[in-house]
């Protein structure tokens, strides 16, 4: 839905008060997928609306190319075929053709906790959507659990660049009402 583009998922709580049915000491609850095609799914419970998860779990509809494209990242970035990383923060931050990928070598669950700022600062303001045309910049913030993974010690995050010219990248992770934990400045693509 439009009101969710800018988030780049769409939520669908419910209680299983609603969607649930207990029989035999099980407990099953259905939800409904929606009529366009899913990327992936993350779902789970949480004790209140401060979101303070109790579980959770992610799912791809197509699991091998999603494991896949991230295991082609990390044996890129472990053999060196993308050089030094375009910045380095708490994350190495390297800059592909289209997209950043994020990487952490060691990692642990406190590293990916906090939600990342991703701004792009465009040459052409015009380049902007209507309604970023004030602020100066594309915001594209994500949390890890968006657009992360994690194998042993190694945490990597994947999120695409914009298709328009790109004067200068900031990025890092912090914490609504405490600021930013960490970050980093660098020249966009051209």
């Amino acid at each position: 839905p439009g009101d969710r583009r800018r988030h780049g998922f769409e939520s669908r709580d419910f209680d299983f008060f609603w969607r649930g049915e207990v029989f035999d000491g099980n407990c099953i609850a259905i939800a409904p997928l929606p009529d366009y095609p899913i990327a992936g799914i993350r779902a789970g419970q949480y004790v209140d609306r401060q979101d303070r998860q109790i579980w959770g779990v992610r799912f791809y509809d197509d699991i091998a190319k999603h494991t896949a494209k991230y295991a082609a990242e990390y044996d890129a970035i472990t053999a060196g075929d993308y050089g030094a990383p375009a910045a380095r923060g708490v994350f190495d931050v390297y800059s592909t053709e289209t997209a950043l990928i994020y990487y952490k070598n060691p990692c642990n669950a406190g590293d990916t906790t906090a939600r990342f700022f991703l701004h792009f600062i465009p040459e052409h303001k015009n380049d902007l959507p209507p309604e970023r045309n004030t602020a100066g910049f594309d915001n594209h913030d994500f949390s890890f659990t968006e657009r992360g993974a994690t194998t042993g010690q190694q945490c990597l995050a994947i999120t695409p660049l914009p298709d328009y010219p790109i004067a200068r990248i900031k990025t890092g992770q912090y914490i609504s009402g405490k600021g930013q934990l960490w970050a980093v400045e660098f020249v966009g693509k051209r």
